[in-house]
């Protein structure tokens, strides 16, 4: 925080909130998506969560209702989501086209796709018998075109912390 900035926010630390914010309801959005997927399939919509949250108990079973593990792959995904919105809001900075903004989310859902499926997904296993590629990748596109919000979070939150 610096004092001397209106509202107390330096304008770095208002895009990365706003990121964050972005991030987080991206995360949130995926997270629906694969609940909507599950519920279509008859499946336990936790499965995802759970599948995930078995990379911190790789030997326990991935159970279908909700469990430890399931908290603990909700808390994975919100928080890598967030950090990816923080870091989207960098190298975005002050957006001046909002389609160049969600463009780029997008770009940034299919970037996260690829590197997820080669850092998470593929040492999780057991998820790919809850949920296809393609629908992972929509799950991403989704998380993408969330993030492209960034221009309207961060104009909220100027408004809030500038008056």
């Amino acid at each position: 925080m610096d004092a001397g900035t209106p509202g107390g926010y330096s304008p770095g630390w208002r895009r990365v909130l706003a990121g964050l914010e972005a991030g987080l309801w991206g995360g949130v959005a995926m997270l629906a998506w694969f609940g909507l997927g599950a519920a279509l399939s008859r499946r336990s919509i936790w499965i995802v969560a759970s599948s995930l949250g078995s990379l911190f108990e790789p030997h326990a079973p991935v159970r279908s209702g909700f469990s430890a593990a399931t908290l603990a792959g909700l808390a994975l995904l919100v928080f890598t989501s967030s950090l990816a919105g923080m870091l989207f809001a960098l190298l975005v900075r002050q957006p001046r086209s909002t389609r160049r903004v969600r463009l780029l989310g997008m770009l940034t859902g299919l970037v996260w796709y690829y590197l997820s499926q080669v850092l998470f997904w593929g040492q999780v296993g057991p998820v790919s018998g809850y949920s296809s590629p393609p629908a992972m990748l929509v799950a991403y596109l989704i998380f993408g075109m969330v993030l492209g919000w960034y221009p309207s979070r961060l104009r909220s939150l100027e408004r809030h912390f500038l008056g």
